[in-house]
């Protein structure tokens, strides 16, 4: 008989009982944390719960079957010991210096696919954090790489258009409750992202006309 924390050590140090042909080799847990190994001419139910007694923890019928069962009792008191924590430690202070981001309550779509129009089905979300205002949907490279995500300004981006090359945005909007992503495939930005911090073309070319009416005056 042993004690539960005992029984590998102790019948390791025994020397080895010789069963019958046909009999078993037995652990039976006879009480709360008492245990017998013997030989048996049949196995006793096997034990459903730790509290259960007279029932069987392992039944097997070849030299050495139950080396596995004491193994396994050994391990699983040695981590109940190293997992209890000392008492003192229950009087450190609480955990008040942990740091996180606080969320604006606005979400956008977040994903990352590779393929013409992947990024149709993204469905998952994240909260955006308050230096993240923007939702964005970039194009990463020429082999159509796509991500979606919170972003902290895109209207300053360069957008996709028919002769942009990648990195470039699909879609620049003002982050919401809910993503305000369309990933149709249609270009969405502000009205102020269009513009840019560049002049376009056509602005240039109205200012010159401008400034050759003033001069001619």
């Amino acid at each position: 008989m042993c004690n539960y924390s005992d029984c590998n050590a102790m019948y390791a140090n025994n020397n080895t009982a010789q069963c019958a042909t046909d009999a078993f080799c037995q652990l039976l847990r006879y009480q709360d944390m008492c245990y017998v190994a013997n030989c048996t001419d049949s196995c006793a139910d096997s034990c459903v719960s730790d509290s259960q007694t007279n029932c069987s923890v392992g039944c097997c019928n070849t030299t050495g079957c139950l080396n596995g069962t004491f193994a396994s009792m050994n391990m699983t008191t040695t981590m109940v010991t190293v997992a209890t924590p000392p008492m003192t430690q229950s009087t450190r202070a609480p955990t008040t210096t942990a740091k996180t981001t606080p969320k604006n309550g606005k979400q956008c779509h977040r994903d990352q696919c590779t393929g013409e129009k992947c990024y149709t089905g993204f469905e998952t979300f994240q909260t955006c954090s308050p230096s993240e205002p923007h939702c964005q949907l970039q194009k990463m490279s020429d082999k159509l790489e796509w991500k979606a995500g919170c972003a902290k300004n895109c209207s300053a981006e360069t957008f996709c258009k028919a002769s942009t090359k990648p990195p470039c945005l699909l879609e620049c909007c003002n982050a919401t409750s809910e993503s305000c992503l369309w990933l149709n495939g249609t270009l969405n930005v502000p009205s102020s992202a269009t513009r840019g911090p560049r002049l376009t073309a056509e602005l240039m070319a109205f200012l010159l006309c401008l400034l050759a009416l003033a001069l001619l005056l």
